[in-house]
């Protein structure tokens, strides 16, 4: 008899045990990457273990109860909504430059400062005053300018500038030379901002008239700042014919030679 009471108590018991209650939990994913669950019904209590993981370009920044721990683990004790949040990564861009100039930097796409991966910078090539120029080095190889540079990791980019080099070409009408002489710090090739010291010096019997071409004037001797490539030609005549007599000046005859 006190076997079958045993038993109907623990019956009874069993019976009036009540379950766990049961939560919902809801995981989700924004805009970069995937979540390896999307929740479920849960008993109270019950640990779930969820993994974040970035799409390419974007990084994992934390989850919406602000863990930044991936995995996380979660223990259901109510309704929960947990979402994984995400961010473009970002990369810097370097700018130098060798030679005198400047660069200016426009994002056609996407954000600021660093720039967010798969932004597109465009970068013009200024030169100073004097300065040509010349290229882009580093992780862009171009002579392209502007140019469009899509980023896409950490880069670094060098513009190269160069000095204009410039030349000056000396005629000769008549008998005589002109001397150059450099005034400024240079020698050979000539750079833009070079001043070159141009003496005519006549040949014998002969005297030094005019400049012309790319210079007029009788200026003796003349320094010239050498901004662009020059043609100039030094005018020699014979000395008889030079000289002023009053008002006039004696020219010489057709054939070039002094009148007997």
């Amino acid at each position: 008899m006190k076997k079958l009471l045993l038993f109907g108590l623990l019956i009874v018991f069993s019976c009036s045990k009540e379950e766990p209650p049961r939560y919902l939990l809801s995981v989700k994913a924004n805009t970069g990457g995937a979540v390896s669950s999307i929740g479920g019904d849960y008993a109270e209590g019950k640990s779930v273990s969820i993994t974040a993981t970035a799409a390419a370009e974007y990084q994992f920044v934390n989850w919406s109860n602000g863990s930044t721990q991936n995995p996380l683990t979660v223990t259901v004790m109510a309704d929960l909504v947990v979402s994984a949040n995400f961010a473009k990564v970002k990369y810097g861009l370097t700018l130098s430059k060798e030679g005198e100039g400047t660069i200016s930097e426009d994002l056609i796409s996407s954000g600021r400062a660093d720039y967010n991966s798969g932004s597109v910078v465009r970068l013009t090539a200024v030169p100073a005053v004097g300065y040509s120029f010349t290229g882009w080095t580093g992780d862009l190889t171009s002579t392209t300018n502007p140019a469009e540079v899509a980023i896409t990791s950490a880069k670094s980019i060098t513009a190269v500038f160069e000095l204009i080099v410039v030349s000056l070409q000396i005629d000769i009408e008549g008998e005589g030379e002109v001397l150059e002489e450099l005034v400024t710090a240079r020698s050979t090739d000539y750079i833009y901002g070079d001043v070159v010291k141009l003496t005519p010096e006549p040949g014998e019997g002969y005297d030094f008239i005019s400049w012309s071409g790319d210079h007029t004037g009788e200026e003796n001797p003349i320094e010239l700042t050498l901004t662009e490539t020059k043609t100039i030609q030094a005018n020699f005549d014979y000395e008889l014919f030079n000289r002023v007599v009053g008002k006039w000046k004696i020219r010489k005859n057709k054939q070039g030679k002094p009148p007997s």
